[in-house]
């Protein structure tokens, strides 16, 4: 299994994988929240597009991380997310709807192309963000997975979609597993325990610190989804921060409040 690394260049951190399919055949990055423009509750490199944050801000940290991750910020296209199970197919013609322009996009949580003129872009605070890519397929997709997105299996639907739309094979996708909230932060109540349960993922999910309430566990639950899916253990990267613990490096909705910021994984396929 590959490791989740980071790379620091003027005052930007960037979340990537030694992954050596993911490194050379796609530019990619998911992001800290050091190094941008925005202030406050917001500080520094607020990318979530939903968040009161002046547009100028937005564009400027955009045009900051894209240019440390060799992508044009101009070509990015971001969803409407609702934490859905929903992906959207888009292609260069969607470049910079909802970042520069209005969207037609159909609400969705997740993004898939083929297409190497368009970078897809998914934002998260504590929720799971998931990059999938067949590099023999040049097929890619990024899904953001809530605690609903991911006891429903977004990520297993996801590798569905690749392959059974784009002709994708599940033992050459490759993923990665991003930042978000650790199983030792994320308390659940019975509700949430009884979904893990019913989608088989009982192992992930523990007792807490009171009656009624259970820790859960994001990753190693979208994890499982993946492997159900066909995917190689040591194809699957998953990043071990957790973004509770880590405010100084991290926005966290949980630790911060709902009007922190967002971080984004971006990604394009190379030409």
């Amino acid at each position: 299994m590959s490791k989740f690394i980071f790379e620091n260049s003027g005052g930007i951190c960037v979340g990537k994988t030694n992954d050596n399919v993911l490194n050379e055949m796609l530019y990619y990055g998911f992001s800290t929240r050091g190094g941008g423009v925005s202030g406050g509750s917001l500080a520094s490199l607020n990318l979530g597009v939903n968040r009161p944050d002046k547009k100028e801000n937005l564009i400027e940290n955009y045009s900051r991380f894209c240019g440390k991750i060799g992508i044009d910020y101009k070509t990015v296209v971001l969803p409407k997310q609702i934490h859905s199970s929903k992906i959207t197919e888009v292609t260069a013609e969607d470049c910079g709807k909802r970042l520069i322009y209005p969207s037609d996009l159909p609400d969705c949580d997740g993004l898939i192309t083929k297409d190497c003129g368009v970078a897809l872009g998914i934002f998260y605070a504590d929720c799971t963000p998931v990059l999938l890519f067949d590099g023999k397929k040049r097929c890619l997709c990024l899904v953001h997975c809530g605690w609903r997105g991911t006891v429903c299996g977004f990520a297993f639907s996801a590798v569905e979609t690749m392959v059974n739309d784009f002709g994708c094979h599940a033992v050459d996708i490759h993923a990665v597993i991003g930042p978000c909230i650790g199983k030792c932060h994320f308390e659940v109540g019975e509700e949430v325990k009884a979904e893990y349960d019913k989608a088989r993922l009982s192992e992930y999910i523990s007792e807490g610190n009171k009656p009624g309430k259970y820790f859960a566990d994001l990753k190693g639950a979208n994890r499982e989804f993946l492997l159900r899916a066909g995917l190689k253990n040591e194809n699957i990267t998953v990043s071990e921060d957790c973004t509770y613990c880590n405010t100084d490096k991290y926005f966290s909705h949980r630790a911060c409040g709902k009007d922190t910021g967002r971080m984004a994984v971006i990604a394009k396929i190379k030409r």
